[in-house]
């Protein structure tokens, strides 16, 4: 997580395709759910994702996992 930090904070940007973004739910999903959130607030905090794409990941997690506790 702290290399995606280090990415994201010096303008790096995560251009996923509909495969990565499925491919990077399940990583999510097999990590505790702070990871998750830790994740998603890197991506947001730094824009190194677009809305479109952060939204979708949260979609896929919250219909998958025991992170949607954490996202009502």
């Amino acid at each position: 997580m702290k290399m995606i930090y280090i990415l994201a904070k010096a303008g790096g940007k995560w251009h996923p395709d509909a495969e990565d973004i499925k491919s990077a739910r399940r990583s999510l999903i097999k990590m505790i759910p702070e990871c998750t959130v830790e994740f998603l607030t890197i991506m947001v905090r730094f824009q190194a994702a677009s809305r479109e794409d952060i939204e979708e990941l949260i979609c896929l997690i919250r219909r998958s996992s025991r992170v949607a506790m954490l996202f009502p």
